[in-house]
């Protein structure tokens, strides 16, 4: 209803019925219980009608499962969805669809885990921020009891599906990436700026998760999948956190400095161009691969240049924003340009550094039902 509508019923419809609503003719004064009921009016009316009460009941089928998806930053767990599907890729051969399902099913229970539980211990910082206070937990939506049982819930089925339908060693990676996220990342957010490297790993581990997936082992080629998603974290993060500097020091959050969040994220961009041509010289790739890395990671090194020598605002969105089309096009040049044998048309593979065999010598892989 509109607020003028709601004002002239207000105003013009007496209460006949009442003393208190009574006024003296030619007076000019408005009680104050009117005004009241007047300035509420108008604030109600203002408020659209999808926020106006959060505390209703749930009229669709939904509204839980959106809830849910809210805890779980789903664009963020797309992230790592999604350069867990690069791993599983980059090391199958030949690929297997159906494994490949079961490995980003198990992976996005577990970082919508690793999410649910990260806001519902970070629910006092979350309501002191603007870009935060109108999640889930910080808008009264769910209680904390009820997002903690969702994200237990996630964090058993994650990697028990792993286990059971994958492997041990896929399972074991989504597990560490559940305990590193929740139980070291989050905490030390408020803390120390050592936090960030410990988010760093954790957003290195979804590509190893889908290689172990795809071989069962890790090897210096799925190392190599880790290390560049590692290093892609710190211009990304630190770019983000440069312009939301205000929010993070409202919520308590502890960064580096400018000039030194800005020498860390130039030299992370500097690192990915020998990571990137490592690619075919371990063949992972094609030579092809490596010529287009060095123009897609030269350019992400200009602007982690340019925030290095000038860190300011606009500068860390221009990093920011270049980070999310780099990481996708060089993943996708990566997979286009990926190298296999001749003759067998297999992964050219190296010794691994961990398999399933030596966590589960006697069971390799459990039976899939």
């Amino acid at each position: 209803m509109p607020a003028l509508t709601i004002v002239r019923r207000l105003v013009l419809t007496p209460h006949a019925h009442s003393s208190k609503f009574r006024v003296a003719p030619g007076s000019r004064r408005v009680p104050a219980l009117i005004h009241r009921q007047l300035t509420t009016a108008v604030a109600t009316a203002s408020i659209p009608d999808n926020q106006a009460d959060v505390s209703t009941k749930p009229t669709s089928i939904m509204h839980w499962p959106k809830i849910y998806l809210e805890l779980g930053k789903f664009r963020l767990s797309g992230l790592v969805v999604a350069t867990t599907a690069s791993g599983y890729f980059m090391g199958s051969a030949p690929f297997d669809s159906e494994l490949f399902m079961y490995t980003l099913a198990g992976t996005s229970f577990a970082a919508l885990s690793a999410n649910t539980f990260n806001q519902w211990y970070e629910v006092a910082n979350d309501s002191k921020m603007g870009r935060t206070m109108k999640r889930p937990l910080p808008s009264g939506r769910i209680s904390r009891n009820h997002a903690f049982a969702v994200g237990l819930t996630q964090a058993i089925a994650g990697p028990a599906l792993l286990t059971t339908m994958v492997n041990p060693l896929a399972a074991g990676i989504a597990a560490g990436t559940i305990v590193l996220y929740a139980g070291v990342y989050t905490p030390l957010k408020v803390v120390h700026p050592i936090n960030t490297w410990v988010g760093a790993v954790v957003g290195g581990l979804p590509p190893l998760i889908g290689w172990a997936a795809a071989t069962g082992s890790i090897d210096i080629q799925g190392a190599l999948l880790a290390g560049i998603l590692y290093s892609w974290q710190f211009p990304h993060f630190m770019a983000l956190a440069h312009y939301c500097k205000k929010d993070y020091l409202a919520g308590g959050y502890k960064m580096l400095s400018d000039k030194a969040a800005a020498a860390v994220s130039l030299r992370h961009c500097a690192a990915l161009i020998p990571m990137s041509v490592a690619a075919p010289y371990l063949g992972l790739t094609s030579w092809a691969f490596g010529a287009e890395s060095l123009v897609i990671n030269t350019i992400f090194m200009y602007y982690g240049y340019k925030f290095y020598q000038h860190p300011n605002i606009p500068n860390a969105r221009q990093l920011f924003r270049t980070s999310l089309w780099q990481l996708p096009l060089l993943l996708a040049c990566m997979a286009i340009h990926k190298q296999t044998g001749v003759d067998t048309g297999e992964l050219i593979n190296h010794p691994p550094l961990l398999s399933v065999h030596d966590m589960l010598p006697h069971l390799c892989i459990l039976p899939r039902f």
